[in-house]
């Protein structure tokens, strides 16, 4: 987004507006005004929108309310307005979405925005606390295998200002354990248990944050999970960063000592109405074991220019780098992407994507096949289109294509896939869906039609899906190898008392003479 020196003189000139009136007490003016109506128009992660009739009364630092079980409660403090929109922080322990209704009631004399907040007891509600448990069993046979099954849990949750504290905890963890069975007896392997995310986090809104635990840095989500410590400092309308401590093993993803790695970062986001942009670029140095094992500067953005268009890069490039003699090397680009959706018009939208990537080379892990590694660094490209179209009320079409290719061309892939989806059906009603996919390479071409039946029942507490699908694979280079494999398939879910929900899939597929049966079972509770 480009701005000219002047907007940017100005939009500083708010923000540091905004902080003064938020940093001290502001004693409102002593006049009454009428009582106020308003709709939240936008949300961000930080700020709301609320459109007024006219915000003539209104002014930066005035609270405004929302009614909560017949109770008028401070919802956000006023920090920017225009002739009829605010913008505003809500408060602690509120969570605001696009269509609430907001209330401006004017101002009592000598209450200042201080006690507002004061008088404010965040409300402890089930927002405050996000998640799932979820068991399940995969179970699948065939008549050349025996009998396996596979059980998995996973519990996701996260519990925001517990206590009415800043403090924050957020999880996300899986245990799996698969079973095999032959002729006279059952094998339990080992139980596998994976944290993916398991944090401890303090915040002051809009000042700073700090957190330790494994997590992925949304700034720079292309790190993936980190484990260690996080902190973060805001200043307006810029933010710094920085991680420090230990990559997960990359075996079994268990906590690793060995693997050192420390970094910062620092950024901007701006954001006017419901347009937005969000940059980030940062440093990082990873280690095993004491010795070098990568250097690398990241940057990502995010550009959104409202009515469904937005662009978004991330991009790495190793700072250090050897040679096929192993001798130190220049920088090398080993991460680029680049993404970008956009709304033609009300029925037509449609994405492109680019990335190319390098094999990324851990010098001190990879140290025994280091130089074929190096031999092998040819980049791997890709491209992606999409487009879906809504020609009238309750029909959507749709159709892709993806490509990936090295710079010598070897090992190019191409896909296409059409669709088509027609909702509430004549006589049998529910959605029918069409799917064709056709992916061609250098040693295998296929081609799967897939034709789906989906619909709910019982005031849509269970919904039942019902598929048919046939893949045709046709091996290259002589393609005399043709194999045809057909599947049949049914998926159900039922949805019970405070937000459980039990599912199950069944399938039976027949490929020449082998069939093969898969069945999985789940049960959900979310809170």
């Amino acid at each position: 987004m480009e701005m000219n020196s002047k907007s940017m003189k100005n939009i500083k000139r708010i923000g540091w507006v905004a902080f003064a009136l938020m940093s001290m007490p502001f004693m409102s003016y002593s006049q009454k005004a009428s009582p106020q109506t308003g709709q939240v128009s936008f949300v961000t992660s930080s700020r709301a929108y609320v459109k007024f009739d006219n915000t003539e009364t209104i002014l930066p630092g005035d609270t405004l309310s929302f009614w909560q079980n017949e109770t008028l409660v401070p919802a956000m403090v006023v920090e920017q307005k225009s002739s009829i929109s605010i913008v505003g922080k809500p408060l602690a322990g509120v969570k605001l979405s696009k269509g609430d209704p907001i209330h401006f009631h004017g101002r009592s004399k000598k209450t200042t925005v201080a006690e507002a907040i004061e008088k404010k007891t965040p409300v402890r509600t089930k927002d405050n606390v996000k998640g799932l448990v979820s068991v399940a069993t995969y179970l699948s046979g065939s008549s050349a295998e025996d009998f396996n099954a596979r059980n998995m849990a996973r519990v996701r949750f996260s519990v925001k200002e517990i206590n009415d504290s800043r403090f924050s905890v957020s999880t996300y963890m899986i245990y799996r354990q698969n079973l095999e069975a032959s002729e006279d007896t059952i094998y339990r392997s080992p139980g596998l248990f994976n944290v993916y995310n398991l944090f401890l986090n303090y915040e002051k809104e809009g000042d700073y944050n700090i957190g330790i635990g494994r997590k992925i840095n949304r700034r720079v989500a292309s790190l993936g999970m980190v484990d260690g410590l996080h902190a973060e400092k805001q200043l307006g309308f810029l933010h710094f960063g920085g991680i420090a401590g230990f990559r997960p093993d990359q075996q079994n993803n268990t906590f690793n000592t060995n693997l050192q790695q420390l970094g910062g970062y620092v950024g901007a986001s701006l954001e006017k109405g419901n347009k937005s942009v969000e940059t980030t670029v940062g440093l990082l140095e990873q280690k095993n074991g004491g010795g070098l094992d990568r250097r690398y500067v990241y940057g990502q953005g995010l550009l959104n220019l409202g009515n469904g268009f937005n662009i978004f890069s991330s991009a790495e490039m190793d700072l250090y780098s050897l040679q096929s003699d192993l001798t130190e090397g220049g920088a090398r680009l080993t991460n680029l992407h680049i993404a970008s959706n956009f709304r033609v018009n009300r029925s037509v939208r449609m994405s492109l994507s680019y990335d190319t990537r390098r094999q990324i080379i851990y010098y001190e892990t990879f140290q025994t096949y280091l130089e074929r590694l190096i031999a092998d660094d040819e980049a791997r490209q890709g491209i992606r289109a999409r487009i879906n179209w809504k020609p009238i009320k309750g029909i959507t079409m749709g159709l892709a294509y993806g490509k990936r290719y090295q710079n010598s061309l070897q090992n190019a892939s191409d896909n296409y896939n059409l669709f088509i989806s027609i909702r509430n059906m004549p006589v049998i009603g529910g959605v029918l869906s069409g799917n064709m996919n056709v992916n061609q390479s250098a040693y295998l071409n296929s081609a799967s039609h897939t034709i789906r039946h989906s619909r709910y029942f019982f005031k849509n507490k269970v919904s039942v899906s019902n598929y048919l699908r046939t893949v045709v694979y046709t091996y290259n280079p002589e393609r005399e190898t043709t194999i045809v494999q057909e599947f049949l398939g049914t998926n159900m879910n039922y949805l019970f008392g405070d937000n459980w929900s039990v599912g199950g899939l069944a399938e039976f597929s027949l490929r020449k003479a082998e069939y093969k049966t898969r069945v999985n079972l789940r049960i959900t509770k979310r809170f």
